[in-house]
């Protein structure tokens, strides 16, 4: 279904342009850019359609609005043109008449009620809600054991790892993988640290450090582009980036996950890699990339690899880190004076 509608595209649209001509002809002399804006909407829909989502069809909605205006004048006939697209696909292809007629009336809604609308959800509160009581009352879970998600969940876990946060000029400088089995314990191990000052001055409990969460049942990897000759701090980077942005990006990307994981009731843990850590664990997961994208090879001179930089471990088991909060609602709000 998805090839037939790869195929029938320029039909499909140039039939809506014909429809605009013959039904609406004072509705624009433009046709050009009607041709353009029904193609951005078409890929939309084949990407959802695709991927069984509706974000694709929403983004596309939200370009019809800027700083809180609709960018048309009277969407009518817009509409009226959506609904005779969504005619002519259902006759050549009935089975997907009622996930397109979802995302058409999704697009509809959306530039007629604002991006504000969220297709089926009448309980922004109570979502709100959850998510709080979420983030209230998650722990870092130390160390981690039990199952792996199940086959369905950790699509969901992988979905909201892969791109779904935003980032600096779209730019991704970062991967996620999730860590094979066969490398957990040679990691583990290459990562434990421990303290002689800690041990001599007679806290035995603080000498030895490690990160057991790194056995968990499932370990993603978070880990940033990188020239390998390249000592700078700058170099965890792509073209139009420096480092700190990709580490925010991360953190963002991670909190999606971790929110995710969490909602489907598994336990989380951070595990951060710096210094002598993130090199041993270069060294056991290899983590080589076979890309070839010219923007970043011609400005690596060549060299494109990345290095681990975070690891977010997820377990049906385990005990809380004795280093977690038991209260998060601490009041740093509006606590800062601002310049008169």
């Amino acid at each position: 279904m998805i090839e037939l509608l790869i195929t029938n595209k320029e039909t499909y649209i140039n039939r809506c342009v014909d429809f605009v001509k013959s039904n609406h002809p004072d509705r624009t002399t433009e046709h050009d850019k009607c041709y353009r804006d029904l193609s951005y909407i078409y890929d939309a829909i084949v990407l959802d359609l695709k991927n069984n989502t509706t974000d694709d069809i929403q983004n596309i909605g939200a370009m019809f609005w800027h700083a809180g205006k609709l960018q048309l004048q009277h969407p009518d006939v817009e509409l009226k043109v959506y609904d005779y697209l969504l005619s002519i696909i259902c006759a050549d292809i009935p089975a997907i008449e009622q996930q397109l007629s979802e995302l058409i009336n999704i697009l509809k809604l959306i530039i007629q009620n604002g991006f504000g609308f969220k297709h089926g959800n009448t309980c922004d509160l109570e979502l709100v809600s959850k998510m709080h009581n979420l983030a209230q009352h998650r722990h870092n879970w130390k160390p981690l054991t039990g199952n792996k998600p199940s086959a369905e969940h950790m699509d969901l876990i992988l979905k909201a790892a892969s791109a779904m946060t935003p980032a600096l000029s779209n730019e991704y400088n970062y991967r996620v993988d999730e860590v094979p089995d066969h490398l957990k314990e040679e990691l583990f191990k290459s990562v434990i640290n421990y303290s002689n000052a800690a041990a001599e001055s007679g806290n035995p409990t603080y000498a030895t450090d490690k990160n057991e969460q790194l056995m968990a049942p499932t370990v993603l990897c978070y880990s940033l582009r990188y020239n390998q000759h390249n000592d700078k701090l700058e170099q965890f980077c792509g073209d139009m980036t420096v480092r700190d942005p990709n580490i925010l990006n991360i953190g963002i990307c991670v909190w999606n996950t971790v929110l995710t994981a969490e909602a489907l009731g598994y336990k989380t843990s951070f595990c951060q890699m710096t210094t002598w850590k993130r090199d041993n664990a270069k060294k056991i997961l290899g983590l080589h990339t076979d890309e070839v994208q010219s923007e970043f090879l011609t400005n690596r001179n060549g060299e494109c690899t990345f290095m681990p930089m975070f690891f977010l471990a997820i377990g049906t088991e385990g005990r809380v880190n004795i280093n977690s909060r038991s209260h998060k609602s601490k009041d740093i709000i509006n606590k800062l004076k601002f310049n008169d």
